[in-house]
């Protein structure tokens, strides 16, 4: 999807539009449609731009996040409140949404005992399905370090129940194919997620060529595991396969693995969230793990939409961030996001409003 025009805003706005050419203006503006704090980074087509006509299309509303783990504590408080929990704060926000994408972080297997505390080797009771499916998690990424922990079998099975829950799986820990490519149309965009394990070194080049087979008109989504472990800030490594991706007609990388949100980067027109951080997890050691960072994108005949959630996690209960906590780490990373527009980020206008001229505090859930 090709892009000329980018601009930035939210509840807590910054708003920075850019053009082909290189040129930028600051301006700020409210968008009414969330209730959180929430910064808002919008791509128009070449077409649109250019005052080329489009049949009208519905517009098609994603949002993803970042690692979900279902067992060691999580499946005792799972236990416990039962399956609706670990999302219970944000569930009716999901189910807003066309298309919900997060990384499941390991397998779904009948016969496996709970993950002791402290153990690397995840299993998941089969009351993940119920839990996926009540906060309208639609597709989740299997190209992970975990989802093997029970081999092929634990794997196969994992697809296979996620398949009868009505959800989409999609990558594979060792494999680059057709095969376990999630294509499919929604409200009239084709939408491609790819996910891979990049934790080794991988075939780049049978992943570019998948990549470029895509016709350009298809909104491409690619879902790397990859990076340092409660890194910042994202690797070298990182950065070079996320330039190759967006080279080969990617249109958004969203990473995860670090269960730390990592920086944002801006290249070729394009964005990279080398990192989303964690959803739900049992990671309680520090602040950074216990923070997250949803993206919703909005597709429309302009383009592409991106609007940031800044999450936070309560005993691994995904919320929303309270306004004045979501403001700072929204600062935080865009100090961090060199390579993305953050001096114009940290410098632009900040609006918060209840639809009158008096700034009022955003309302959180």
């Amino acid at each position: 999807m090709k892009a000329l025009l980018w601009w930035v805003c939210g509840v807590v706005v910054i708003s920075i539009i850019t053009t082909g050419v290189g040129m930028m203006s600051i301006a700020g503006f409210v968008n009414d449609h969330s209730d959180s704090t929430s910064l808002t980074v919008a791509q128009e087509s070449a077409s649109a731009s250019t005052g080329v006509q489009k049949n009208q299309q519905p517009n098609t509303h994603i949002f993803a996040m970042g690692d979900i783990m279902l067992g060691r504590y999580v499946e005792t408080l799972i236990e416990k409140n039962g399956p609706g929990y670990p999302f219970e704060d944000v569930r009716d926000m999901l189910r807003g949404y066309d298309m919900v994408i997060a990384n499941l972080e390991g397998p779904v297997v009948d016969d496996a005992p709970q993950t002791p505390n402290g153990s690397l080797q995840f299993s998941f009771p089969t009351t993940a399905m119920d839990v996926l499916t009540s906060a309208h998690v639609t597709h989740v990424s299997l190209a992970n370090n975990h989802t093997l922990n029970y081999g092929r079998n634990g794997y196969e099975e994992t697809v296979e129940r996620l398949k009868n829950a009505g959800i989409a799986p999609y990558g594979d820990p060792s494999e680059i194919d057709e095969a376990h490519v999630y294509r499919g149309n929604t409200a009239g965009h084709e939408i491609i997620l790819i996910g891979f394990l990049d934790l080794q070194k991988i075939d780049t080049s049978k992943l570019i060529e998948l990549i470029s087979s895509y016709p350009e008109e298809s909104f491409v989504i690619a879902t790397p595991h990859w990076g340092s472990e409660y890194s910042l800030q994202s690797n070298a490594s990182q950065q070079n396969l996320a330039h190759e991706l967006i080279d080969a007609g990617t249109d958004v990388v969203i990473g995860h693995h670090p269960h730390v949100v990592q920086e944002i980067e801006l290249y070729n027109g394009k964005f990279i969230f080398y990192s989303l951080g964690n959803a739900v997890f049992d990671q309680y050691f520090s602040e950074e793990t216990q923070k997250g960072l949803g993206v919703e994108i909005l597709l429309n005949n302009r383009g592409a939409e991106y609007t940031l959630h800044p999450l936070t996690s309560e005993r691994s209960q995904l919320q929303l961030m309270a306004d004045d906590d979501a403001r700072a780490f929204l600062k935080g990373l865009s100090r961090r996001s060199t390579k993305a527009p953050q001096d114009q980020i940290i410098a632009g206008t900040v609006v918060q409003t209840d639809g009158d001229s008096t700034p009022a505090k955003a309302s959180t859930p």
